[in-house]
Formats: structure tokens, C-alpha cells, sequence
């Protein structure tokens, strides 16, 4: 069965493929690492190496198209379903609720480039259930490389595992701690060793200390609201819930919701049923789950009705659940909220059955009614918070196996396409994919493009480096004086003839990253500011000593190629 979820939900997620332009700041920088570039000491790193070089191993294995990339990121979304499965049968022995918890989680439809977050966290709970099986030190290597995998692919996972990990370390090990202590420092000693040779590279390039101020910085700037302090506005005494009318669309109520976070708001009334109310639903629900699972969990644990082995697996999703909403949800739950959906419905899972199973004959019933109205109220905010009308008329499968089977042929021939023909068609394209292609047919190869805003795609699809170690120039992210002189140092060694900047974030660029902004103005001439057929104004700018070759006909744009 678990081999059928992983089926199932991998033939869904490519025949639903879709990639944001947050996907390519990874995959940009996996390019990056082919041209033979290393991170932190060639280009800025917040910690996700791993992250770069699987994708750049997809690029090299597949060749310069989306395709390698979308089967790494198909394939590991399909196994974190899978695994959450797995686990949701174990711990609620019910098959019926592990699959609608694993339908839930899916139909979510989580980012594709989230897919460390999707597989790791249900993956340390299945490694955390084998070492309280077994509690020996073959377990806690497993566990110890895990960790520090999960480290690689983004330092905070590596921590938020290993504060899951050492917990359920102590709870398998209660009735001893001596052996707990041995076990957490073998597992330290463990997950030591394999990041060691990471350490030292770190500190030998850049040096630790520094690394990580930049890193703390960066979390500084995006870590923003924080669960358990959203709160509830009063409307005629009533504790609401703003809801849109019923009319509004999915696309204009993700807008909304995330303009208006977060004072999500409720209203039981006409307009009830709305996407507002199913983010509403799915956050709150997803909040308090730890809470209320570790409640059962003590509770079941004082009366001796717990195995070991549910006890700890049990209460390192609790822990992991709790530090992971605290920690990834931030400011914007609309696209976190289905990272996270893994673990939370293991323990969601987990506790309707502990529910049914303790529940008296006389309460049964009704508790059934009950679980069975939050699981379909559960049910219909995920499909209608994941859009999966949609999504399931994409595929195909409502017209039939044949429509269905030319929609995996036609993601096939996407994904193998040279990218910018996909991206931005020749002769066809407006925007910043006029510009995209600009750039392509405009600058040599090797030349390097700075985007002074958050456009990462521009890279990827246009097939060049971005120049000074920045794929972008944000705010909190490698703008401290010292970045921004690194930045300039490897802009003066590198040829970069075009810097483009989306008009509406100029002001923070000019503010933020006053000395690479300085050099800009110093050593490049506006060439052009509008919006180039569709979207925002963009400011290009062009190398004030570097003489171009010709002009672009579409956009009339000096060509340097």
C-alpha cells in the first residue's frame, strides 16, 4: 500500500508540475556550482549546500533542461507522502485514516523546491521509530547521518531533527538515563564526524564565526509572526473569522490572505465555505495538533497504555511538530502551511484512533460523528486551499485515461525543452521574459548578469551566472558591509555587462545595499526603464565602458554579444 501512495502521488505531482520563481534560487546556484563554482567561496550560501549540488547532479545527469529537476523534486515529494503513510498507519493502526491524512498532505500540493522539508521530517520520525525498536548503536548512526544530511540540505533542519532525535533518545532510554546520556553523545559524536570536513571549509573560506552571523541575520529578516500570537478580532462580541464572499476566486483569496496576515478571521455565515476559512482552518488546526496530541500522549502514557515504541516515536513528532510551526511558518503560512503537513497529520492520525480506541461504548458513536466532521472539514480546506479542482482537471483524468496519458507526454516534452523556449517563446514574450531572453541573446556565455531584485528565474532560463555572488539583492540577505564589499570585489573581476532591477524594489536596493547600488550608478548608464509589454517597470542598466555590438530589435537594448 505504501508503495501505492508513492505511485499515486508521483504521477499526480508531474502531471500537476509546477515550478515558482523561488524554485530557482537553488537551481540557479546549481548551475552555478557546474560552471565549477563552489558555495560560501565563490558565491553567497545561507546554508543549504546539499540543496545545490542534488540539483546540480539532476543538471548534470538530465542535461540543461527542467527535467532532471523535476524528477528529484517529484520523486522525494512522493516518498515524504509515503512515508507519512507509513507512519500514520503505524501509529493509528488504521488504513482508512493514514490514507485520508496522506490525501490531505497531498492535495496540500507543497512547493516542489520544499522537498527536503516534505521527506525529512516524516523520514527522521521512521528513523527515530527504528532505533526504539532496537536501541543499538547501528540505529544511532542511522540517525546520527540523518541529522546531518538534513544539516546539508538547510543547518536549521539539521537542528530541528536533532532536537526530535535527542528527545526521543531520552524518552526510548527513560527508565535508564545512563543509557540515554551514552546514546545522545554517541549520536553527537556521530553527526559530528560527518559535518566536520563542512566546519573546516567553512571556517578555512569565510570563517565560522562570520558564516553564521550572516546566516542569523537572514533569519532575523524573514522570521516574522510567529504561531500562537495570531489573534482573534471581535465583531459584535462575536469571535469572527473574516470571510470573502462566495464568488471570490482562489487566486484573489491567497492574495487576500496573505495581504491581511495574520488576522485570519472566521465567520460562521453565509460564505462560510471560502478559501479564507479553509487557510483559517488548516493553520489553527495545525497549531494546536501538537498541543492536544501531547495531552492524549501523557494522558495514555500515565495509564500504561502506551508501547514503548509509540511513546517515543509519538513524542518526537510532538517535539518536531512544535519546533517546526514555531520555526518555518513565519509570516507566511499560506505556502508553509503544506510543508509541515507531514508530521502534523501523523499526530492527527495518531490521535483519532488513541480517541476511538479509549473512547467508552456509549461515547463512541458520537465521537465518531465528531472526528468524522473535523476530518471532512480537514478534507475540504485542503482541497480547496490547494486548488485541486483544478489541478485534477489538469491532469486529465476526468476526461479519461487517453487525455490523461497526453498530459504525461506533454509535461515530458516541457521538461526536456531548452528552457527559455518554454519560458519566454521567441517573438512571443512580454515582461521580464522579453528580458530573460535579452539577456540570452545578447551577452556572450560567459558573461555574468546582477539582478538587483528578487528574479532568480532570469539566471536559469537566460543560461548565465549571476555576478558578484548574488542571485539577488534583498534586504537581510548578505547585506552587511562586509557582503556588500565581497559583492563589489567580484563584480570588478567578472564581466557584467547588464544589471536589471525591477523598479519597485530599487528603493530598498538603494537603501539596503547602498554601496553596490553606488557602484552601479558609478559604472553603468540607465538604459531603459519600462515594462517591457506586461508586469512591473524594470531599470536596465548597461556597462558605461563596455561598447556594445549592436542593438536588440525586439526590445532596443544594446546587444554585447
Amino acid at each position: 500500500m505504501t508503495v501505492l501512495v508513492f505511485a499515486a502521488t508521483w504521477v499526480f505531482r508531474w502531471l500537476t508540475i509546477d515550478f515558482t520563481n523561488d524554485h530557482f534560487v537553488h537551481l540557479s546556484r546549481a548551475r552555478q556550482i557546474l560552471l565549477g563554482e563552489i558555495p560560501v567561496r565563490d558565491f553567497f550560501d545561507p546554508g543549504l549546500p546539499l540543496h545545490y549540488y542534488a540539483s546540480a547532479a539532476a543538471l548534470m545527469a538530465f542535461g540543461q533542461n527542467l527535467l532532471g529537476e523535476a524528477i528529484l523534486t517529484v520523486t522525494f515529494v512522493a516518498l515524504g507522502a509515503a512515508l507519512t503513510f507509513y507512519l500514520a498507519v503505524r501509529t493509528s493502526r488504521s488504513v482508512l485514516l493514514a490514507l485520508i491524512a496522506t490525501v490531505i498532505a497531498v492535495v496540500l500540493f507543497p512547493r516542489l523546491y520544499n522537498y527536503p522539508k516534505i521527506f525529512l521530517y516524516p523520514l527522521a520520525l521512521v528513523a527515530i521509530a527504528h532505533y526504539a525498536a532496537r536501541r543499538n548503536t547501528t540505529a544511532i548512526v542511522v540517525l546520527g547521518m540523518l541529522t546531518a544530511v538534513a544539516a546539508l540540505f538547510r543547518l536549521d533542519h539539521g537542528l530541528y531533527v536533532g532536537i526530535a532525535v535527542t528527545v526521543g533518545l531520552f524518552l526510548a532510554n527513560a527508565d535508564q538515563l545512563r543509557n540515554a546520556a551514552s546514546a545522545c553523545l554517541r549520536y553527537a559524536a556521530v553527526v559530528g564526524v560527518l559535518l566536520l570536513p563542512f566546519v573546516v571549509f567553512v571556517q578555512v573560506t569565510t570563517g565560522v564565526p562570520s558564516f553564521l552571523t550572516e546566516i542569523r541575520q537572514q533569519r532575523a529578516a524573514v522570521a516574522g509572526a510567529r504561531i500562537l500570537s495570531i489573534p482573534f478580532s471581535i465583531d459584535r462580541a462575536l469571535p469572527m473569522v473574516v470571510v470573502d464572499p462566495p464568488s471570490t476566486s482562489n487566486t484573489s483569496w491567497l492574495l487576500r490572505a496573505r495581504n491581511r496576515w495574520p488576522l485570519l478571521r472566521t465567520r460562521v455565515a453565509p460564505g462560510v465555505l471560502s478559501g479564507a476559512n479553509a487557510l483559517a482552518w488548516l493553520y489553527y488546526l495545525t497549531v494546536l495538533m501538537p498541543v492536544a496530541a501531547l495531552v492524549m500522549l501523557v494522558l495514555q502514557w500515565r495509564r500504561g497504555r502506551l508501547d514503548p515504541a509509540e511513546r517515543v516515536t509519538i513524542g518526537a513528532a510532538v517535539v518536531i511538530c512544535l519546533v517546526i510551526h514555531q520555526a518555518l511558518l513565519r509570516e507566511s503560512p499560506d505556502s508553509r502551511l503544506p510543508d509541515v503537513a507531514g508530521p502534523t497529520l501523523v499526530l492527527a492520525a495518531w490521535l483519532t484512533g488513541s480517541l476511538l480506541q479509549t473512547a467508552q461504548r456509549r461515547a463512541r458513536m458520537i465521537l465518531r460523528v465528531a472526528v468524522t466532521v473535523v476530518w471532512m472539514a480537514t478534507l475540504w480546506s485542503a482541497t480547496t486551499f490547494g486548488g485541486f479542482g483544478e489541478r485534477l482537471t489538469a491532469t486529465g483524468l476526468p476526461a479519461g485515461p487517453s487525455a490523461t496519458a497526453e498530459r504525461f507526454r506533454q509535461v515530458s516534452t516541457w521538461m526536456q525543452m531548452r528552457p527559455i523556449d518554454l519560458y519566454a517563446p521567441s517573438g512571443d514574450s512580454t515582461g521580464i521574459r522579453a528580458l530573460t531572453r535579452y539577456v540570452l541573446e545578447c551577452t556572450r556565455p560567459s558573461d555574468r548578469i546582477l539582478a538587483g531584485s528578487f528574479e532568480p528565474q532570469i539566471f536559469f532560463y537566460a543560461e548565465r551566472a549571476f555576478a558578484g555572488g548574488q542571485v539577488y539583492l534583498k534586504g537581510g540577505w548578505h547585506d552587511s558591509e562586509d557582503a556588500q564589499q565581497l559583492t563589489i570585489e567580484r563584480l570588478q573581476r567578472q564581466r557584467v555587462p547588464i544589471v536589471i532591477i525591477n523598479a519597485a524594489t530599487e528603493a530598498e536596493v538603494q537603501s539596503r545595499f547602498s554601496l553596490v547600488y553606488q557602484y552601479v550608478q558609478k559604472n553603468y548608464r540607465e538604459a531603459s526603464r519600462a515594462n517591457f509589454g506586461s508586469g512591473p517597470d524594470y531599470a536596465v542598466f548597461v556597462k558605461r565602458d563596455l561598447a556594445p555590438r549592436g542593438q536588440d530589435t525586439a526590445l532596443g537594448l544594446p546587444c554585447y554579444r
